[in-house]
């Protein structure tokens, strides 16, 4: 399915878009329960552009990375209070897209962030 900057979607849909979408991390494909519970993170998703100056990471250009056209997944904590966390952001899964964004010097990136 093809999503678009506004789309919305549930816990449960979450999970599944994880699965459907074979995403992974460093430790391989997520399966049923790590798609759980990154998407009980927020009840609602939305598939919204955000600004990569938020993030300072950049990786390496040396660094493969197979999965810069897949949306990260980031959810925004603003109970949170951190004086050290200026921009409310937790990166649940995307941290090296995002890395890898910032050093092609794109400015913008969509992402599934939790409501």
């Amino acid at each position: 399915m093809n999503y678009k900057e506004g789309s919305i979607l549930s816990y449960r849909q979450m999970i599944d878009y994880i699965l459907d979408n074979q995403l992974s991390d460093f430790d391989g494909m997520f399966d049923y329960n790590d798609a759980k519970n990154i998407a009980s993170a927020s009840d609602t998703w939305k598939l919204t552009k955000i600004n990569l100056n938020n993030f300072d990471w950049i990786c390496d250009k040396n660094y493969n990375n197979k999965s810069t056209n897949t949306y990260p997944i980031i959810r925004r904590n603003i109970a949170k209070i951190n004086i050290f966390d200026k921009y409310n952001y937790e990166v649940l899964d995307g941290k090296h897209r995002i890395g890898m964004y910032n050093y092609m010097g794109k400015k913008e990136i969509l992402v599934w962030l939790g409501l």
